[in-house]
């Protein structure tokens, strides 16, 4: 094996560290650590060296100084990984050093501008006979190798949802928490998409144990403007950055909305500052983090596909998943593969398994996701006693569309109540269009002299349904095979609603031969059902689902997350 001399710019600094101390376990590597603080350099070594299964030292090395080719070419790397963010803003010096020093160059930048930008350098890196590779990181590294796999056999994708939530009590960056800050309340573009604004705005992701449910926000990252032309069908992108304490999530939303507003100028500035204060809260919450990547799309039959992928740090770990697809790359010099001339972002470079193979010794797992359906995650025991065709339809996958009809009341009272209560006022052919992911359902019906949209999403006591600024919390229960939904709480514009002032709403799912029934039913106290509606919809014939594993994407530390 070829001894290869790798220097990690910025190797004192927090990814920097994290990197060395994936590095320093490749044999044949001599690793220099560089950065502006001898002392620090030096103490690191002294720390590290002993654990390095090859040679470790360090560099004194400004990344801004004006005689950093020479410098680079003095000290000559066969490859630099550049760590020092925040890359937002950055131009590209330090890749121009490296390409007149004639050494590879590989970063852990995530700026959006920064990755896509970095083309550039293709003439002068191909001239050089260098590779210059940017996005070696969590994004769009790990999440388009996954996004990759995920898609492949499918004809079209619809969608790619990416997701990153940290642990509260793992450590912070001050330079990425000044990336995060310098896009919030900033418009995001989009592609398909107009009023996105970074943190503004939030949905909920259900992750594995230790991790659970975490709210998620809108963020800048490569990804947003990278996938979308790399599948067919463009698919509508989206990424969402979390904090696991809704508190903290929250007031950064809060911060967003304030900038949106132009009620202030944007918070990078005061990065130092808001970090103190998040350390405050450093001993609520875990220290496990998630990164999920999920592809909806259509096969070659044209039926619904969803796919979905998750990755669970523990103890802490999770930010060491920025630096793996770096130093699997230098795993790829150090075992003599070539690294082809030219600059452009980390897409197609390496697979999940390679990246993930440098996770060894860390407390992480990934792989394709095994999670209960939102309605098998409420109903527990009781969603196996129901019927086929009802597991079915909340088994549904992706965007569909299905028919039926509707039977509505009769009688003019009982027609405006169910007026006043946005169900069906006639009868006549029904037809609903289905999007379902595993965390959500959004459903919408479009009846006779009418249309009624709305989400249903996990609770504690059951599932949500909003509508508009309504949201209604039902009970779930099996009767003879019958899927119960029962009202249990009412909530108007986020504040709570007396149960008796609004009729009591029972939804009741039956199945039959290929076909779901409903019934819905309001009803009061002594008097009895007031209003309602029921009717069909056939299911379809055939459904994909998940695999249970796809070797595709199997790795040493990854396997089927339950």
């Amino acid at each position: 094996m070829k001894t290869i001399r790798v220097m990690a710019l910025g190797g004192h600094g927090f990814f920097g560290r994290l990197l060395v101390e994936r590095l320093i376990l490749q044999p044949g590597l001599e690793v220099v650590v560089a950065g502006r603080s001898a002392e620090r350099g030096t103490a690191l070594v002294a720390e590290l060296g002993a654990r390095a299964a090859g040679s470790l030292a360090a560099l004194t090395l400004d990344i801004d100084a004006p005689d950093l080719a020479c410098r680079l070419a003095d000290a000559r790397p066969d490859v630099v990984v550049h760590t020092v963010g925040p890359f937002q803003g950055q131009d590209y010096r330090v890749a121009q050093a490296c390409i007149a020093a004639g050494a590879h160059y590989i970063d852990l930048a995530d700026g959006r501008d920064f990755v896509t930008g970095i083309g550039v350098l293709d003439a002068a890196a191909r001239l050089a006979g260098v590779a210059v590779i940017s996005g070696a990181s969590s994004v769009p590294a790990l999440s388009s190798a996954v996004a990759d796999e995920l898609a492949q056999g499918l004809r079209e994708i619809d969608r790619i949802d990416v997701g990153i939530s940290p642990g509260n009590r793992t450590q912070r960056g001050l330079s990425t928490l000044r990336a995060v800050l310098g896009y919030c309340g900033r418009p995001l573009a989009v592609a398909g998409q107009a009023g996105v604004y970074g943190w503004c705005g939030h949905w909920r992701q259900a992750y594995p144990a230790p991790v659970g449910t975490r709210l998620l926000s809108p963020c800048d990252v490569p990804d947003l403007a990278l996938l979308p032309g790399r599948y067919p069908g463009r698919p509508q992108v989206r990424f969402g950055a979390g904090l696991e304490l809704p508190l903290l999530h929250r007031a950064m939303n809060v911060m967003g909305w304030l900038v949106r507003r132009g009620w202030v100028a944007g918070w990078d500035r005061y990065a130092p500052a808001l970090k103190r204060m998040s350390e405050w809260l450093l001993p609520w919450g875990s220290d496990a983090g998630a990164m999920h990547v999920r592809v909806e799309g259509h096969d070659h039959r044209q039926r619904p596909v969803v796919r979905e992928w998750m990755l669970v740090a523990r103890e802490g770990h999770g930010p060491s998943v920025p630096t793996l697809a770096a130093a699997a790359l230098v795993a790829r010099l150090a075992a003599a593969q070539v690294l082809a001339p030219g600059a452009r972002p980390c897409l197609g470079e390496l697979s999940s398994a390679e990246i993930l193979a440098q996770a060894r010794g860390l407390s992480i797992e990934a792989g394709v996701a095994a999670l209960p359906e939102l309605f098998e995650q409420a109903m527990a025991g009781g969603w196996r006693k129901l019927h086929p065709s009802v597991r079915a339809f909340h088994e549904l996958h992706g965007s569909i569309d299905l028919i039926g009809r509707v039977e509505a009341p009769s009688g003019l009272l009982r027609a405006l109540l169910a007026h006043g209560l946005r169900i069906p006022t006639r009868g006549g052919p029904l037809r609903v269009h289905l999007r379902h992911s595993r965390d959500e359902q959004v459903w919408t019906r479009q009846f006779p002299r009418g249309r009624l949209r709305s989400s249903l999403r996990p609770h504690a006591r059951g599932v949500a349904e909003t509508l508009g600024p309504i949201r209604l919390v039902f009970a779930l229960r099996e009767e003879l095979g019958d899927l119960v939904m029962v009202l249990d709480s009412i909530r108007v514009w986020g504040l709570p609603w007396p149960t008796w002032l609004w009729p009591r709403l029972v939804a009741r799912e039956r199945g039959g031969e290929g076909r779901l029934q409903f019934e819905l039913r309001a009803e009061l106290p002594l008097i009895g059902e007031i209003a309602g509606c029921r009717g069909w919809v056939d299911l379809p014939r055939q459904t994909i689902v998940a695999p249970a594993a796809d070797p595709r994407i199997s790795a040493p530390s990854a396997g089927v997350l339950q």
